[in-house]
């Protein structure tokens, strides 16, 4: 088990794109997932290659994709309140054995 993988104590509530309604609004699936939160901003790229400033850098148990939003806590809420955070970059970053992994949410 990595530093990583054992600091990973706070409750996080992750909303995923499931779909679209007839007006093109998404819908959301809601989900739960341990973290290590960090409010603090880093300098990222986006998957278009546009360089933006992070307002919080979150790891996790599970991976998540660019336009999932991720809340600190627990939350009930079926759409993402207005607290919750987009993912605007995501890493995954195998160990040397590639059986654990580093997984880090860039938030705006």
């Amino acid at each position: 088990m990595s530093w990583v993988t054992r600091n990973l104590t706070s409750t996080i509530t992750t909303w995923t794109i499931a779909s679209k309604d007839a007006y093109g609004k998404p819908t959301f699936l809601r989900g739960s997932a341990k973290g290590r939160w960090e409010q603090r901003q880093e300098k990222a790229v986006d998957p278009q290659g546009n360089e933006f400033l992070s307002n919080a850098v979150v790891f996790l148990d599970t991976d998540v994709t660019t336009g999932d939003y991720l809340y600190q806590g627990s939350s009930t809420d079926s759409s993402p309140p207005s607290t919750a955070r987009e993912v605007k970059a995501f890493t995954k970053i195998p160990d040397i054995r590639g059986v654990l992994f580093e997984r880090k949410a860039i938030l705006k």
